[in-house]
């Protein structure tokens, strides 16, 4: 019985995606996950995760490392950029004694504005025209 306890325990690490939720491996040790939940517009971006920590940091990928936020909010937005601008965050959290928990990257991007959509279907089109093609049907999704 205690070899089949010692069989799961070694599975949930190596193979964390058969037991989702419980093991992430981060370059501290074995943590639990953030899972990290993504809002986008064309001007921002909002991060929020799980709470499993006493605080939290989220650096900037994009501007080299720049700490953008730190506290105890499960949650930051990050307001005033481009639209259709591609950004990257790493979250990291910490307990008590201010060791790393764990941590986990993004990546994602704003979104474009109606005239950048417009500008890039026109484009496709215009390609499509140019190289012989007689129909043209994207798929363009209601936002």
């Amino acid at each position: 019985m205690r070899r089949l306890g010692v069989l799961a325990v070694l599975l949930a690490f190596l193979c964390p995606s058969l037991y989702p939720g419980q093991v992430e491996a981060s370059k501290a040790g074995v943590g639990k996950r953030l899972n990290i939940q993504i809002k986008v517009t064309t001007h921002s971006v909002t991060l929020s995760w799980k709470g499993i920590a006493d605080h939290y940091e989220v650096i900037s990928l994009r501007e080299k490392g720049k700490k953008m936020w730190s506290g105890r909010k499960t949650s930051h937005t990050q307001k005033g950029l481009e639209s259709n601008e591609r950004q990257g965050y790493k979250v990291i959290a910490y307990d008590q004694q201010k060791k790393k928990v764990t941590e986990a990257k993004v990546n994602t991007s704003t979104l474009k504005t109606e005239a950048q959509k417009q500008e890039a279907l026109q484009s496709m089109k215009e390609r499509y025209k140019k190289n012989g093609t007689t129909r043209f049907s994207p798929f363009v999704p209601n936002d």
